[in-house]
């Protein structure tokens, strides 16, 4: 997920409830957040481990953070929040990528089994479809997300029922509207205007000899049926305004099941006085800027991504404030466990600093 939110500026997204974390009291904005590698199963075994690529020795879909040298003595963030600090952990939806590590590192990061539904291709194996929601059957089949808010909020409810006094609750939830391929429901899509009014990108074809050098074709878009673009053939502009409101559609996805897991929370009885909120994504995305799609570059489209921060405050002068420093996904870890008030112990050495100084910063 690029930051094509309202938040960040951007006029063509409509993500009302996003928007509205980002101006709450005691919410930061971060809008220098940056993955460490472009590509979800690396950068989500380097966000939960704390740890930098180069140690994790996790750089593609063939290796985890596990298998590292030294990582025996390794806790991952919700594992050192339920073994140093009591927490009750669970995972629904796409958290750990699948099988990287094995069983999304089940039984040492959770409290529970792990849940992510599994979303389906499209017809004709294209990139992009919009589907009807107004069949259940239909909806059934590609509404994922709503799936995983509904499965996130009946593991809070057990959770609260669990005992009278309940330990205190890491909940992450892992939403995919914005992995391809992009289906995406026709009541979303009639919030957008027409394909036609989204921007078309035409770069000129760049004629020095390492002009290639920059362009690779990802092998994710090798995957869908009609993709063709090479480093000085952009994508036809029609194709392009059709992927573009199929994105956005799917970014209001998101944020349509942020909203409904926040009301979710607020009626289960979570007290949203005692609850830190973090709103982040393992990489960007390209969507045709120098004839790239989908992420694995080392463009700015690829790893900047969105990092919404919102810590409990009791202040009636407490205010949004925006960091606009360079952070990192290994800032994550540190950062939650600081604003959680949970001490980092010294036997890990995680990469990341607490972001919010506003900066980050190596430990």
């Amino acid at each position: 997920l690029r930051p094509a939110l309202g938040a960040y500026g951007d006029e063509l997204a409509l993500t009302p409830h996003l928007d509205a974390l980002a101006r709450a009291a005691g919410t930061t904005l971060f809008t220098r957040a940056y993955c460490q590698v472009a590509w979800c199963a690396p950068s989500r075994n380097s966000l939960l481990s704390g740890r930098a690529p180069m140690q994790t020795r996790s750089y593609a879909f063939h290796r985890h953070f596990r298998e590292a040298p030294g990582a025996g003595s390794w806790l991952s963030l919700p594992q050192y929040f339920r073994e140093r600090a009591g927490y009750y952990a669970t995972s629904v939806g796409k958290v750990f990528h699948p099988n990287l590590p094995p069983n999304f590192d089940q039984p040492y990061s959770w409290s529970d089994e792990p849940i992510m539904p599994i979303k389906p291709l499209c017809p004709n194996n294209t990139m992009a479809c919009e589907y009807d929601d107004s069949d259940a059957v239909t909806r059934a089949t590609f509404d994922v997300d709503a799936r995983t808010t509904k499965i996130a909020l009946e593991r809070v409810s057990s959770w609260r029922s669990g005992a009278e006094a309940p330990p205190p609750l890491f909940l992450a939830v892992g939403y995919q509207a914005p992995r391809l391929p992009w289906s995406y429901s026709s009541s979303i899509a009639r919030r957008y205007p027409p394909a036609t009014s989204f921007p078309q990108l035409h770069y000129p074809v760049d004629t020095a000899p390492d002009a290639p050098l920059e362009w690779f074709r990802q092998n994710e878009i090798n995957m869908y049926n009609g993709i063709n673009v090479t480093y000085d053939r952009p994508m036809p502009t029609q194709q392009q305004q059709r992927l573009w409101r199929a994105y956005y559609a799917t970014v209001s996805k998101v944020d349509d099941e942020v909203g409904r897991l926040l009301s979710g929370l607020e009626e289960s009885g979570v007290n949203a006085n005692n609850t830190i909120f973090a709103f982040i994504a393992d990489h960007g995305q390209a969507l045709g800027e120098r004839n790239l799609w989908s992420m694995m570059s080392l463009l700015e489209t690829s790893h900047r991504v969105p990092f919404i921060l919102r810590e409990p405050t009791k202040s009636k002068q407490a205010r949004s404030k925006m960091c606009t420093e360079p952070v990192e996904l290994t800032d994550i870890y540190p950062t939650l466990l600081a604003a959680a008030g949970v001490p980092l112990d010294d036997d890990q050495h995680v990469a990341g600093g607490d972001a919010r100084s506003c900066g980050g910063g190596g430990g």
